[in-house]
């Protein structure tokens, strides 16, 4: 449990499934991996020392300031101009 939604973090969410030739040769698996990165544009895992479990609980150094993120569509934040409602 991060504590949070991970799309507004500093996370990114990787998935490995087998190689294709193991995957004809009948492996059915699959492996999911959150990672922290260095930046909400940058989804390049940093190294880490210490579990992500409750890393968004409180004030979480992996969330952006979100006075100057308001809002997001999909993986993207637009910050809004100053004084000007919807940007």
């Amino acid at each position: 449990m991060l504590g949070g939604d991970w799309h507004a973090a500093r996370i990114t969410l990787t998935v490995a499934l087998p190689a294709t030739s193991a995957w004809h040769a009948g492996a059915r698996w699959f492996r999911c991996d959150l990672s922290e990165t260095g930046s909400i544009d940058n989804t390049r895992p940093v190294n880490r020392t210490g579990s992500l479990r409750s890393a968004m609980i409180g004030d979480s150094p992996l969330l952006p300031n979100n006075s100057d993120l308001p809002y997001r569509a999909g993986s993207i934040f637009y910050p809004v101009a100053a004084g000007v409602a919807g940007g």
